[in-house]
């Protein structure tokens, strides 16, 4: 099969100190009234923010804050472990307070900003662990900056990708800076979640050069998925450098009968994404009425002349041609 290279989506995650393998990805998307951070439509799982997330607010999008936002539970140690990832605006309205417990990172992208609106100029902060990080009165905070996050940070990556070759999933890494690492673990996500780790690679370890790596996922997840790299250092500490999203669908389609009487069957996971064109032996594209049953479809050959003929199959990950047979039957 020829390789297709995915283009990937980096979801904006940088060198996050880990804590929990189960921090869910909630992102803030656009749409009508779509803005502020306490309405759950804001979000892309229909609910607010809570402790322990993994806070997503892509570039383009702009979150309001105009009552105050409390993730700082002393009785809650999940609220120690959320992450703030911002390459859009997070905007708090005059007097409002983000409060986040101790050890919670707001990581700015190059896009990333804070700012106030509604007179909110001077009154407005963030507060992490009780303390002031930021004050209204300082300013707008842009990117690329962050608040709370440690610098000390063991590896540089440059680039985290992905590709689908024969059905499984190649991904490479490549790093220009390593201090005291162990290894890297490769992890996948059907939903950004629930995390199972399909690999690890021994780290260079020391190095200033760049540093290539690989690895592969021989059973992906069919569908939208997500893939984690993350580092460990010689101490155990553990830091997610990197998530992206992954389109792979399986091409496995069981045909039957063949060779053909007057109908056709086509059964696999990837029906309704995949186009189906029937063929004939001068190369010509022959009508053929066709019916979407669940994960069946189903082809009238009825009133197709008998003969050799082709089935052209392709979707975004697959090309392929098969060669049926039409017989009649006395």
């Amino acid at each position: 099969m020829k390789n297709l290279k995915l283009k990937f989506v980096k979801l904006f995650f940088s060198l996050i100190l880990l804590t929990t393998g189960h921090s869910t990805i909630i992102t803030a998307v656009n749409g009508p009234g779509a803005e502020n951070w306490n309405i759950a439509g804001t979000w892309d799982l229909g609910r607010v923010p809570k402790c322990g997330d993994t806070i997503v607010i892509p570039e383009g999008v702009t979150v309001l804050i105009p009552a105050n936002v409390d993730l700082d539970d002393p009785a809650n140690s999940a609220c120690g472990e959320t992450h703030i990832i911002v390459s859009g605006i997070i905007s708090l309205s005059n007097g409002t307070r983000l409060e986040l417990a101790s050890g919670v990172c707001i990581d700015f992208k190059d896009t990333g900003i804070l700012t106030t609106h509604g007179g909110g100029k001077g009154v407005a902060n963030v507060q992490i662990g009780g303390s002031t990080e930021w004050h209204a009165s300082d300013g707008d905070w842009v990117g690329p900056d962050n608040i709370g996050c440690s610098n000390a940070l063991p590896v540089e990556l440059i680039s985290f990708n992905l590709e689908i070759i024969n059905e499984k999933v190649e991904l490479s890494f490549v790093t220009s800076t390593e201090r005291e690492l162990d290894y890297y673990i490769i992890e996948s996500s059907r939903d950004g979640s629930f995390w199972q780790e399909i690999s690890s690679v021994k780290a260079i370890g020391n190095s200033s050069n760049l540093n290539k790596y690989s690895s592969k996922d021989e059973n992906p997840f069919n569908g939208e998925s997500y893939y984690r790299l993350k580092n460990v250092d010689i101490n155990g500490t553990v830091n997610i450098l990197e998530i992206i999203s992954c389109s792979f669908y399986s091409n496995k389609f069981l045909m039957y009968p063949i060779p053909v009487n007057k109908v056709m069957f086509i059964e696999g996971d990837n029906i309704e994404k995949t186009e189906f064109t029937l063929i004939n032996s001068m190369g010509d594209v022959v009508e053929i009425e066709k019916t979407v049953v669940g994960d069946k479809l189903s082809f009238d050959f009825e009133p197709i002349n008998t003969g050799v003929y082709f089935i052209k199959m392709e979707n975004a990950n697959f090309k392929k041609m098969e060669r049926i047979v039409v017989i009649r039957n006395k």
